[in-house]
């Protein structure tokens, strides 16, 4: 509800406090740079108020509502509520407004690692109370995502975690199949080679019970969201297939189950680079780290 600064997620237990909310207007793309740019030569070679004027014609602006909550910024599709980008809250994170920021003068530019969006407001006061809200955010609940933490780290330190450590591969995998069977909501998965029939518990008793495809499957139809990352390899070079594990894997449950392959070497010109993470995470609260695939050999 748009007067009283509601959506379906202002009162998610796990999402925070209920922060600002509100419809405003967002430029089309997003990235270290956006709208009509030229590869750069505009920004290099113009006045910030010629660059600005050139985003503002090639782009275009479309309501948002516009969500802020403790660590993070989110906007969604007024209509029909879909979720349309999350901005966390991180190392490079930063609100800014003005005519040198945004070419506008109700206008708020918003930035983190990976994302650049540009919003535009109804009158410049209430660009001023976006800005003194995120900032404030920003200075509290967000502020130790936003410090720089050891190591480089994108996350703080926390204290009383538990860990074990797992010292062959037959315990880390059982813990993972365990852990895939407890999901409620999400899994996510990184993998270098990933086997989709590979049978996550041995000796095998239960019959394709415990397989990973299966696994994955029956949490899918669940409804859990699972998201797998796994590197795209130059198939000259290895014979890992990743298109066979993706294809396979996506066909048991479209809808639920994303898998994507990356990087695409030709397009972007990368070649000596792979992807080596081996990561399981369920429901952002159970987190598995190594040097085991979930794959053969």
């Amino acid at each position: 509800i748009s007067f009283m600064e509601l959506s379906y997620l202002s009162f998610i237990e796990d999402l925070g406090d209920k922060g600002k909310e509100g419809i405003i207007q967002k430029r089309t793309g997003s990235g270290a740079r956006t709208g009509c740019n030229f590869f750069g030569l505009i920004e290099g070679m113009c006045c910030m108020r010629f660059y600005h004027f050139c985003t503002s014609i090639c782009g275009s602006w479309h309501n948002r509502h516009l969500i802020v909550k403790d660590t993070f910024l989110a906007y969604i599709t007024p209509k029909d509520g879909r979720i349309k980008s999350v901005i966390l809250m991180d190392n490079g994170f930063e609100v800014s407004s003005g005519m040198y920021a945004t070419g506008l003068r109700n206008g708020l530019q918003i930035m983190n690692t990976s994302r650049h969006v540009v919003i535009k407001c109804w009158t410049r006061r209430k660009a001023r109370e976006w800005l003194e809200f995120i900032q404030s955010v920003a200075r509290t609940h967000g502020k130790l995502f936003i410090e720089p933490n050891p190591h480089k780290s994108f996350a703080p330190y926390r204290d009383n975690i538990l860990s074990k450590f797992f010292i062959d591969g037959s315990s880390y995998m059982s813990a993972i199949a365990d852990a895939l069977e407890s999901a409620k909501e999400e899994i996510f998965i990184a993998d270098w080679w990933l086997s989709p029939e590979i049978y996550m518990k041995r000796p095998i008793i239960d019959g394709d019970y415990w397989r990973l495809d299966k696994i994955l499957q029956r949490k899918a139809v669940e409804g859990v969201k699972v998201f797998i990352m796994i590197y795209k390899e130059v198939e000259l070079a290895l014979g890992i297939n990743s298109f066979y594990s993706k294809q396979k894997l996506v066909e048991l449950c479209p809808e639920n189950i994303k898998v994507f392959r990356h990087p695409d070497h030709a397009r972007v010109g990368v070649f000596l680079w792979a992807h080596h993470e081996k990561i399981v995470v369920v429901d952002q609260t159970i987190a598995f780290l190594g040097g085991l695939d979930l794959c053969y050999g």
